[in-house]
């Protein structure tokens, strides 16, 4: 799944919900994906979690430990996720400049008035178990998912390609 996937399904999850429980969001965007492919799906978890390490910065564990949410590495994964559900405009922004945090109104982008989502975490396996079934073996087909996607990028990076036989 690509950048411009990953953020068309969160604004999908947006605009189908009032950002007021994160119980409704988690649920639309296991509802969304389940309808999908199982690469899509892999590949929502995985953007997501390259998406959660691309916005770390000390400055925004700075910003977090402000707001309360930097002590530990579990709460502060959770207030990632929340940037995230924002959509991309405010992860942009947060991403460039994390003060920008400390700009948005609690009324409208806090989540129960907490900047907080762990549930982003659980919405990849949730949809895979919603279109496959609970006998289904999440870390087994997200593992195949990852090491064919790593050989499918090692082949891209490889030096030789399709070089003749300079034998004479």
């Amino acid at each position: 799944m690509n950048t411009k996937e990953f953020w068309k399904l969160i604004e999908q999850s947006i605009t189908q919900n009032e950002i007021t429980d994160p119980c409704d969001q988690s649920e639309k965007l296991i509802a969304i994906l389940s309808k999908k492919e199982i690469q899509n799906i892999m590949g929502f978890q995985t953007k997501m979690e390259e998406l959660q390490q691309d916005i770390f910065s000390s400055e925004l564990k700075e910003v977090a430990t402000h707001l309360g949410y930097g002590d530990s590495s579990y709460v502060f994964k959770g207030f990632v996720n929340w940037l995230i559900v924002l959509g991309e405009n405010h992860y942009n922004k947060i991403r460039e400049t994390p003060n920008y945090l400390l700009t948005l109104e609690r009324e409208g982008y806090f989540v129960q008035n907490s900047p907080y989502f762990q549930d982003l975490n659980f919405v990849a396996s949730g949809a895979f178990y919603e279109k496959f079934g609970l006998e289904a073996d999440w870390d087994s087909a997200l593992w195949k998912y990852r090491k064919s996607n790593r050989e499918k990028e090692l082949i891209k990076k490889s030096p030789i390609k399709n070089e003749p036989n300079l034998e004479i």
